[in-house]
């Protein structure tokens, strides 16, 4: 089928077929001689010219709206394993929290100038999250699922693999992803040598780093991930500082917390609801709570469930 085509003369006794790949009448008739046929406007308006004007093209522009930018903060950075059980497992994770569908083309993750640079690709929905690994196969060895992509090597036919140079995620580190060539995003910056300068974003990040929670709970493994209300399950808002993160040391509700890979966190964030009518057992651990799970077993008929949460 033609690009492009034009059909002139008083008839069309042959049958050409025009740019829609169907035949049809001319589109002009024949121009007298000294005279010419020029395309009038880009819909496709043809006329005979007494006067030809060959070089006149600006019938034939038209104006490309852009697409607007994505505004910064509607995909975030949620969770970093950087100081992973074994070499290939670290990752991020992005998460859509605005209420648009956000395409990745044009976007970018990068650690540093001169560092990692990492062509992000495809879709995202409203709240949804995915996932991207070192190695997708050890991954999915200490997660328990796949990533949605793969960036240092491909490991695993089934996901995709990431163009562009992997990000380090050093034990001090920052990471930011950005949006064609100055539309940064988010960041997070952690431990103690990470700095958001060197990603090339002047004003990303405010006051000191993020940093592992650090208790009586390994730091090795420990996955940096965003603090969630707990009402909604959903992302505080960003402020783009570490009071966003649920390892702050800071926050006693919503923060000193942990997550190692294989929680399924957000799945169980909702405590279990149910209304039939039952007796309900207060144990304080730990004293009370071996005499209350022997209790519940033995008066159980065939299975028991139980539900605990640390606080």
């Amino acid at each position: 089928m033609p690009v492009d085509a034009v059909i002139y003369g008083p008839a069309n006794p042959s049958g050409l077929i025009d740019e829609s790949g169907i035949v049809d009448p001319p589109d002009v008739g024949d121009a007298p001689a000294s005279q010419g046929i020029e395309r009038r406007d880009i819909a496709g308006a043809w006329a005979i010219q007494s006067t030809p004007n060959p070089n006149n093209c600006t019938v034939l522009t038209t104006t490309l709206e852009l697409p607007p930018l994505t505004p910064p903060g509607s995909v975030l950075i949620s969770a970093v394993n950087y100081n992973a059980y074994d070499n290939g497992d670290e990752g991020f994770r992005l998460t859509n929290v605005s209420t648009q569908v956000v395409t990745l083309t044009n976007w970018i993750a990068t650690d540093g100038n001169g560092e990692g640079t990492l062509n992000l690709t495809g879709t995202l929905q409203p709240d949804q999250s995915i996932w991207l690994a070192k190695r997708a196969i050890t991954f999915t060895q200490q997660f328990g699922f796949k990533p949605d992509y793969e960036y240092e090597t491909d490991t695993d036919p089934d996901v995709p693999d990431l163009t562009g140079s992997a990000p380090m995620l050093a034990p001090g580190d920052e990471l930011a992803i950005r949006e064609g060539a100055d539309n940064w995003i988010d960041a997070v910056v952690w431990g103690s040598s990470g700095q958001i300068t060197d990603t090339g974003w002047l004003t990303g990040w405010i006051g000191s780093n993020v940093y592992a929670y650090t208790g009586t709970l390994a730091t090795t493994g420990q996955i940096l991930y965003r603090k969630l209300d707990e009402t909604t399950g959903r992302i505080v808002s960003d402020t783009n500082t570490a009071l966003d993160w649920a390892n702050d040391r800071t926050d006693p509700v919503l923060g000193r917390k942990v997550m190692y890979p294989g929680w399924a966190l957000e799945r169980f964030w909702q405590t279990a609801k149910v209304t039939d009518t039952a007796a309900l057992t207060v144990a304080i651990a730990p004293m009370a709570r071996p005499r209350s799970v022997e209790n519940s077993t033995r008066s159980s008929p065939s299975t028991s469930r139980s539900e605990t949460r640390r606080r």
